[in-house]
């Protein structure tokens, strides 16, 4: 037994020596997720600050109405939407050309309350979200208009305004620190996560290449036993793992103020398990690739999938309701989950001790997997002179 974990760390620092020997190498791929990173979060910061891009609307009156003129107005001083006036004739081509997202249409008798005159809206293809978001402002300065416009005549002159007094909703933005820990902080946990996966493929490429070079079969004959060779490769991705998760993590705090609110223990429960499952993919990559190049190419695309489903890339609410749903199943998903609930989300020990545990039992399944695989006997015929 104590051989068994002699003959495991001596390949283990084997492989960090080698690792570090590339310092190169080693420097890209502690910067190549800050890098990723910092460029997501520099995307969507200017979401969270309030700073977005204003929908193109086109604007149809055909009613001369004093209500539609207020409408009108009101559209064109909204600061989330960038309002044209257009005439009927121009509504197919500035669609078409994606001149505007969205046109709004008033027709003739909607302000006097003409029977079935109604507003309409027309939204160029593939701007269904832009057309919804446009729709609630349009519909806010409608009713206000209409309020104004109708409410006197019945005997509740400043009615409208007494109400929006009373229930207008007041918002309350955090600070900006908030917000860009909060983005930065989602950017980082993903980008971190999905490298992981990337660098646990390539430690299973290398031992599926020293595999393809006869390594495997010069190590069967010799005293050393294929399990403790194996957990040596898992323990060396698991450091490297480590390493990469403190650096990543350290410069989005140091840099870019990403807050650790969470318990540290439940830091240190998630980054154990985050650096099981970048080990337990590598190996798992290295027992079911039959060649190296097959491997890459299938490791790549399934890795982009997970880490897409798994919301590392967007956040969940970005995402569509079926693709949160199936989120649920993969191991980025809770490891995503686990990192941010540790980190800036701020969440007690229980909450990422619940995400390390289902991260903890997929990298338990890969590595059976894979050691079922990688320590089963070649078959085939032997090489010629080898009894």
């Amino acid at each position: 037994m104590f051989s068994w974990f002699r003959v495991a760390r001596d390949v283990a620092v084997k492989d960090l020596m080698l690792f570090r020997a590339d310092w190169r190498g080693a420097m890209l791929a502690f910067l190549v997720p800050v890098a990723l990173a910092a460029l997501f979060g520099f995307i969507f910061r200017n979401g969270s600050r309030g700073q977005v891009e204003r929908v193109a609307m086109g604007l149809v009156v055909e009613d001369g109405s004093a209500m539609c003129g207020g409408v009108a107005e009101a559209l064109r001083g909204h600061r989330h939407l960038a309002v044209r006036s257009l005439s009927a004739s121009q509504i197919e081509d500035c669609l078409l050309s994606q001149q505007v997202a969205v046109v709004l249409i008033l027709p003739e008798g909607f302000g006097g309350g003409a029977p079935g005159q109604r507003p309409r809206m027309r939204h160029a293809p593939g701007c269904l979200y832009e057309a919804n978001w446009a729709a609630g402002i349009a519909t806010e300065a409608i009713l206000r208009e209409a309020g104004r416009s109708i409410l006197p005549q019945a005997g509740g002159a400043g009615l409208v305004d007494m109400l929006e007094n009373r229930f207008g909703i007041v918002r309350e933005a955090a600070t900006p620190a908030d917000q860009d820990g909060a983005v930065f902080g989602h950017s980082f946990c993903g980008m971190t996560l999905q490298y992981l996966l990337f660098m646990g493929m390539d430690c299973g490429l290398l031992l599926l290449r020293e595999r393809a070079g006869g390594v495997w079969r010069r190590l069967a004959s010799s005293p050393a036993s294929p399990t403790a060779i194996i957990a040596g490769r898992a323990l060396a991705t698991m450091v490297i793992a480590l390493m990469q998760i403190a650096f990543t993590l350290g410069c989005a705090w140091l840099v870019f103020g990403v807050p650790v609110k969470g318990s540290i223990a439940g830091l240190i429960l998630v980054a154990l398990a985050v650096s099981c499952l970048a080990a337990s993919c590598g190996l798992l990559v290295a027992s079911l690739g039959r060649s190296e190049g097959r491997a890459r190419s299938i490791a790549i695309l399934v890795i982009l999938a997970v880490s897409l489903v798994g919301g590392l890339w967007l956040p969940a609410f970005l995402l569509p309701w079926w693709v949160r749903d199936l989120g649920w199943i993969m191991p980025t998903a809770w490891a995503l989950r686990g990192l941010e609930a540790a980190t800036w989300q701020g969440a007690g020990i229980g909450r990422a001790a619940l995400c390390a545990a289902v991260v903890y039992a997929y990298s338990f399944v890969f590595l059976v997997v894979a050691m079922a695989f990688l320590t089963r006997r070649p078959a085939g015929r032997q090489p010629r002179g080898i009894p």
